[in-house]
């Protein structure tokens, strides 16, 4: 029997289905304490920040900077073998620069001139019935709100 070749994908909870929703509309929610506003990418059963634990959902602009990259170039998971090397990279959304969100970096740039800082934005790689959150490059043509 030969093992399957397809990426894993997620399977969404009850309890983050709102977020997987958005990313197939290719929208970015992150869940939001209601009493101070703090967010994070997973529903927490308390805030961090001010121990409520009332939660709703905010759409937030899907911008950021890179905080920190690194270049994958080897794997243990053989889905992904065909897609090495790719570059790992962590974003600082723009509405809350202390949470930090980890994917991929999509579309055409060059390794060694990435910085951090850097404006990206939010792209959307669809992955079997589900949609993964990924950033790029922030271009000229992108909207700014």
């Amino acid at each position: 029997m030969t093992a399957s070749l397809e990426k894993p994908i997620p399977i969404p909870t009850e309890a983050d289905r709102p977020y997987w929703d958005a990313l197939r509309e290719h929208r970015v929610v992150l869940s939001r304490c209601v009493a101070c506003g703090w967010l994070s990418q997973r529903r927490k059963m308390m805030c961090l920040q001010c121990h409520s634990e009332e939660f709703d959902w905010a759409e937030i602009s899907g911008r950021g900077t890179i905080y920190s990259f690194t270049a994958v170039h080897q794997t243990w998971v053989t889905a992904f073998k065909d897609h090495v090397p790719y570059v790992l990279v962590s974003v600082a959304i723009e509405e809350q620069p202390s949470l930090i969100l980890v994917t991929n970096l999509l579309g055409e740039y060059d390794f060694e001139e990435l910085e951090i800082g850097q404006p990206v934005v939010a792209d959307f790689e669809p992955c079997g019935s589900e949609v993964l959150l990924q950033f790029r490059l922030q271009g000229a043509d992108d909207v700014q709100s």
